[in-house]
């Protein structure tokens, strides 16, 4: 919630803006109503028009693009010469142009009707956040999940079973930092470059962007964060911050705590409770900027490393001669070492200016945005990778394995000892070394228990949502990803926590045992209940994978990979979710509140977890996806006062609630800009993409794989021909001056094949969408509109929307507005959108 200065600001002019639509209402009803009355003193049917041409002018009325008040003038000066102008013309003239004076009347009452559904909206939230202030001073019941959770969190974090042993922990980083010289200079240089690290004090445009970051995290309660935004705006009080805070990092050798921050039990969309530390905002501002600078710091040093002749990259097995690639520098292989470049050390800021990628909140961010990308699209991103990897090996190769885990509880249970050897061994002093002690040594209350709560102090794991905790967890991970790279030869592809190594069967063993030994030194554990591996046949085998790999399914969201490289649906995860949504749409007070969770949950959660349209999927999966929003929707409101959709939902409430009737659909669909209630359908983006996609993705691999073919075939005949200087013909031909054979051409393909290349990075693109689907009579609708109110105009969702929508809406308020925008409280319903949602515990 916003603060109470605000919110009463934004009350206060949302009602001064309903006062004004009442007031203007009024006096347009009573100029209306001498219009009708002059009407009934006139009997002919010109007159009529006459009189209600002169009332729309004289009330500056604007007329829809299809009716031409000068050109019905022009008409009815011919009418009164020439008889062909028949009576029933006249009468369908004058329903038009009565229908124009009723337009203003239905776009005063939309804007009421738009004030009071952001004033219930407004009350609403004021009354959650009065009532989440009064639970303070007692533990809320919550769910019983909740209780499970809290209790396995903090026997996690106050009672650690396991202290890693430092010595063995330095013992092993030694020998796997000595596996190659290039290593151990790469080593080297990492702690140089730990060693040189310095805190530069703050200034009002550090202490900004630190504060935008801080916000950006969903650290701080929503009071904190509304009071900081407020510190933020004002600019004698940032200068005064960044005093004080220079301040306190000139004497960070005796910083504290201080205040206990309260720990806050919040649940995200997939189920689980995560605990949040809400402590001082200027204790979390001067955090935030210590984690990012020694994040940032980290980051270069260890891309750097990565981008060294220490990594290893991985070949594909089978060939007894190997290419020489030196002509070819774009190429499958180059093109997958980019892409792993874009998941590395990815948890990390890259600097004070950039922005944070939270895992912790991708999927599970409750903040409304419109319809813009959230920060999972690089989660997406690796679905689609996985899938095209899965493609590649089902057309072109045997077989290939896929691997996933993540840690278990990996926040609260990372130990102290764990992070802080790493540390060392990387060489960060030990001023720092001490401050970060201090940092994880946390004291800390639960805000559930009251005023009155124990104090108890954090013996392991990181606090979420600080930079500082991924400063240091990602140190320790990437000895992970180092390790498996050097093992197996590949890349373990990681998204924080969240681990995906895929290659041949041999090399996701070597890395599982990696995997394996760096667990039993570091103290740290796998989620058993997502980890799994499959192995992925060209003919679609049921083959088992090693007995070394783990035995569970791999999965993304609510999906299965199977054996021949296809998603399935999880059937029970999407019942689990459905029965969620339901509960949290009834808990919802006001309608923009339960469009804000619909949107959030059912056309962002549910589409991002089911999987977003790629070339590499085809069109199945997107008629799977399809078929699943179509069910779900027919559960939902079945059980939500037995209705058959959610448009039908929304109008019995507005009926139930505001006594509307005869609603038109665009009205729920359109834009906040227009007017419109901002609902989101998860099926029109599926159809944007969905005649674009191809039927068989497959065949795109084979056709390049013919194209490839006929390649060899034509440099090979250069070859015989006796051409030895050509460039291509030099690269094929070997250390021995021999032309390869086709059997090790393709088998190297990966590694020179142009055609093959071209394939791979198409079957990695989603399909385009439809565009341009909006007809000249709606453009020219659309271009009536101020420019403001049009910001969306070439957003391929909004084009079908106000295609499809957009007749009913001008026949009924004479334009794509639904109503002058400068009297419908916008900013508002902004703010509250802007804000996160308080799901039900």
């Amino acid at each position: 919630m916003a603060s109470s200065a605000v919110t009463q600001s934004m009350r206060r002019i949302t009602a001064t803006k309903l006062d004004a639509v009442s007031r203007q209402q009024a006096s347009f009803e009573e100029s209306k109503a001498k219009i009708l009355n002059a009407l009934g003193y006139e009997d002919a049917a010109a007159e009529h028009i006459r009189i209600l041409l002169d009332g729309l002018i004289n009330n500056k009325i604007t007329t829809p693009v299809n009716i031409s008040t000068t050109t019905i003038r022009a008409f009815l000066e011919q009418s009164k010469h020439d008889p062909s102008v028949s009576a029933s013309l006249l009468q369908s003239w004058e329903v038009e142009l009565r229908d124009c004076l009723d337009t203003p009347s239905r776009k005063y009452q939309h804007a009421l009707l738009f004030g009071r559904l952001a004033m219930e909206w407004l009350e609403s939230s004021a009354q959650q956040a009065t009532s989440d202030d009064k639970n303070d001073s007692f533990e809320a019941v919550g769910r019983k999940e909740m209780h499970e959770q809290r209790k396995e969190w903090e026997n996690l974090v106050l009672n650690p079973k396991t202290i890693p042993d430092a010595m063995e922990i330095t013992t092993y980083l030694a020998k796997v930092f000595a596996v190659s010289t290039e290593s151990q200079l790469g080593l080297k240089t990492i702690r140089q470059k730990m060693k040189n690290f310095v805190l530069p004090p703050f200034d009002t445009v550090s202490l900004r962007k630190t504060i935008k970051h801080l916000l950006a995290s969903n650290l701080l309660s929503l009071d904190k964060q509304a009071g900081l935004r407020d510190l933020r705006d004002n600019a004698l009080v940032i200068s005064e911050m960044a005093d004080v805070l220079n301040m306190q990092i000139d004497n960070l050798p005796s910083w504290s705590w201080g205040e206990p921050p309260a720990l806050d039990v919040r649940r995200a969309l997939n189920g689980k409770y995560r605990v949040f530390m809400d402590g001082d905002i200027l204790q979390a501002v001067l955090l935030q900027y210590i984690g990012i600078m020694w994040a940032a710091h980290l980051k270069e040093a260890l891309i750097a490393f990565m981008e060294s002749g220490a990594w290893r990259t991985l070949s594909r097995p089978g060939s007894s001669r190997i290419v020489q690639t030196n002509g070819f520098p774009d190429t499958v292989q180059t093109t997958r070492h980019e892409k792993y470049k874009e998941y590395f050390m990815q948890q990390l800021p890259s600097s004070l200016g950039s922005t944070l990628s939270k895992y912790d909140h991708d999927a599970d961010s409750d903040i409304e945005n419109g319809r813009e990308q959230p920060p999972s699209a690089r989660k997406q991103g690796l679905f689609h990778l996985v899938s095209t990897e899965a493609l590649m090996t089902s057309t072109h190769h045997e077989s290939f394995t896929v691997l996933q885990s993540d840690f278990e509880w990996f926040g609260p249970s990372l130990p102290h000892t764990t992070m802080l050897t790493v540390l060392k061994f990387f060489e960060v002093p030990s001023f720092w070394l001490e401050f970060l002690e201090k940092f994880l040594q946390t004291p800390m209350r639960f805000v559930q228990d009251g005023p009155n709560a124990e104090i108890v102090v954090r013996k392991s794991g990181v606090p979420i949502s600080h930079t500082l905790s991924d400063f240091m967890s990602e140190a320790v991970l990437f000895c992970l990803d180092f390790t498996v790279n050097h093992e197996s030869g590949g890349n373990l592809y990681r998204i924080h926590d969240d681990l995906w190594f895929w290659g041949s069967n041999s090399s996701a063993v070597a890395a599982w045992k990696a995997m394996g030994s760096f667990n039993r030194v570091m103290k740290m554990r796998f989620n058993d209940k997502k980890t799994g591996s499959v192995q992925i046949n060209a003919d679609g085998r049921q083959n088992s994978t090693s007995a070394w790999l783990p035995r569970g399914p791999v999965t993304w969201g609510f999906l299965q990979l199977g054996s021949r490289g296809t998603w399935q649906i999880d059937n029970d995860k999407i019942k689990e979710h459905t029965a969620e949504l339901q509960l949290q749409l009834k808990a919802c007070k006001s309608i923009f509140a339960w469009i804000q969770a619909w949107n959030v949950y059912a056309a962002r959660f549910f589409a991002t977890n089911l999987g977003p349209p790629s070339r590499c999927l085809g069109r199945a999966h997107i008629d799977m996806v399809i078929a699943a929003f179509t069910k779900l929707q027919n559960e939902v409101f079945s059980s939500h006062g037995n209705h058959k959709s959610v448009t039908e939902y929304l109008k019995s409430e507005l009926q139930k609630r505001f006594s509307l009737a005869n609603i038109p659909d665009g009205l729920l669909f359109f834009p906040i800009e227009l007017g419109g209630l901002g609902l989101q359908n998860p099926l029109i983006p599926l159809l944007l993409r969905r005649a674009n996609a191809p039927s068989a993705p497959a065949e795109r691999i084979r056709e390049a794989l013919e194209k490839e073919k006929i390649l060899y075939n034509n440099v090979r005949k250069k070859y015989d021909e006796g051409n030895r200087t050509h460039r291509v013909v030099k690269s094929l031909m070997g250390e021995y001056n021999e032309f390869i054979s086709f059997e090790d051409y393709m088998a190297t393909i990966e590694s020179h094949g142009a055609e093959i290349l071209q394939a791979y990075q198409s079957l990695l693109e989603e399909p385009n969408e439809q565009r341009d689907m909006t007809t000249p009579v709606m453009e020219k609708a659309i271009e009536s509109l101020p420019a403001e109110s049009r910001t969306w105009q070439r957003d391929a969702y909004m084009q079908w929307i106000v295609q499809l929508y957009g007749g009913d809406i001008i026949k009924e308020f004479g334009g794509l507005a639904l109503g002058d925008i400068r009297l419908l409280p916008i900013g508002l319903i902004s703010m509250l959108r802007g804000q996160r949602i308080q799901w039900q515990q």
